[in-house]
């Protein structure tokens, strides 16, 4: 998908913005990857660096893409978000990038029903009182901030917004951007 989106050959360089060892689409990839997290677990091969995916230590347009892969919705409220988009509009000459739709019925972190418009405090109480989705009781709670359509164009006022779809519904946003070499 995203090879063919950004019409990629497999050499350029990338910059996984929050990625970990699990991403799928680098199986054969033959280009740089350098991998930014904050969390030093997250990745144990390749190139790898600790950095807040808010304030990245690489120069303008260091990479020829950025990939951040549902990653912006944790990273706090709408200031930090857009923080977080600059840094990607910043250091790839294309970008793409995937969240989930806020709209969609089904919080796909939590794995419970409209999870994303109940008060924090008590999305706080559910967490850490039940094993919900993909968490368990006694994991720490971070708030996850979904995001629509509208809020990603603003942040990305070049990109194509492409949904991706489950049935009817949009489930998820591909955020793309191409400029050819």
């Amino acid at each position: 998908m995203v090879q063919n989106v950004l019409k990629l050959s497999g050499r350029e360089s990338v910059l996984d913005i929050g990625g970990t060892d699990k991403s799928w689409w680098f199986v054969d990839w033959k280009g740089t990857i350098v991998r930014a997290n904050i969390d030093r677990g997250a990745t144990e091969t390749g190139l790898r660096i600790l950095a807040d995916g808010r304030l990245l230590p690489f120069g303008n347009h260091s990479f020829d893409i950025a990939f951040s892969n549902s990653v912006i919705e944790h990273v706090g409220n709408l200031t930090a978000q857009t923080e977080f988009a600059n840094e990607i509009r910043r250091t790839g000459r294309s970008y793409f990038l995937q969240t989930p739709n806020r709209w969609f019925p089904i919080e796909p972190h939590y794995l419970f029903p409209c999870f994303q418009f109940l008060p924090v405090w008590l999305q706080r109480w559910l967490h850490t009182h039940f094993d919900v989705g993909t968490f368990h009781k006694t994991d720490p709670f971070g708030q996850i901030r979904l995001l629509t359509r509208t809020e990603l164009r603003n942040m990305f006022p070049e990109a194509q917004i492409l949904p991706e779809q489950m049935g009817p519904l949009v489930k998820s946003w591909y955020v793309v951007h191409y400029k050819p070499h």
